[in-house]
């Protein structure tokens, strides 16, 4: 536990060579003390696969989200939150890594077991929006994206605020759907508002992964 705990910090603070270590090191660990599957060593994969997402490592970080949510649904089944989040993580993960086609499988099967109204759900509700909505784009469907695309952004300005940078998120998104679809002055307020969000992110603190 100290050894993920001191990696997840390292992490949080963009030592990612640092964290991965560390989250290797508890990961070998717990596989020579419980019997696989087993929770913790599930735990320990999905912090080394938010480690190398956040590096910028995305083959990384989709094989060791796979392991992790392997292990969830032989422990816990598909209906429990855990493989739920993990199931919309891999979407995620895929949507800007792998293939589009497997991430909107993965979205949609999370995004079914997830209420937008319970406050348990909706942070990973608002994040399967996004990755669904960048899956449908890269796929070249711009008219299924856009009304979910929507949905995500009016969510993320009451969750997280107008300036925080997870709406900006959306709003780029959203706004990059509106100009594939050629409507430029709908889409110049939504980009100029991702902008504004983002950067005064990049001046505050780094972002936490």
């Amino acid at each position: 536990e100290s050894l993920r705990n001191l990696g997840i910090i390292m992490r949080m603070q963009g030592k990612f060579a640092e964290a991965d270590s560390l989250l290797r090191q508890a990961l070998a660990i717990n596989r020579t003390i419980f019997t696989e599957p087993h929770e913790r060593t599930a735990t320990n994969l999905s912090a080394i696969a938010l480690t190398q997402y956040a590096a910028g490592n995305g083959q990384a970080a989709i094989d060791y989200t796979r392991q992790s949510l392997a292990q969830y649904r032989a422990l816990l089944g598909e209906e429990h939150l855990n493989t739920i989040i993990l199931t919309g993580s891999l979407g995620f993960t895929l949507a800007e890594y792998g293939d589009p086609k497997e991430a909107e499988t993965l979205l949609r099967a999370s995004q079914a077991r997830l209420d937008s109204a319970n406050g348990a759900h909706r942070n990973q509700f608002y994040a399967n929006d996004l990755a669904l909505g960048k899956a449908l784009l890269a796929q070249g469907r711009t008219d299924d994206a856009l009304p979910i695309l929507e949905r995500a952004v009016a969510m993320g300005k009451k969750q997280f605020g107008e300036g925080n940078s997870r709406t900006g998120e959306g709003l780029l998104v959203y706004g990059k759907a509106l100009v594939a679809k050629e409507r430029y002055a709908e889409a110049e307020p939504f980009l100029r508002d991702a902008v504004t969000a983002l950067e005064k992110n990049k001046r505050g603190q780094p972002r936490l992964h």
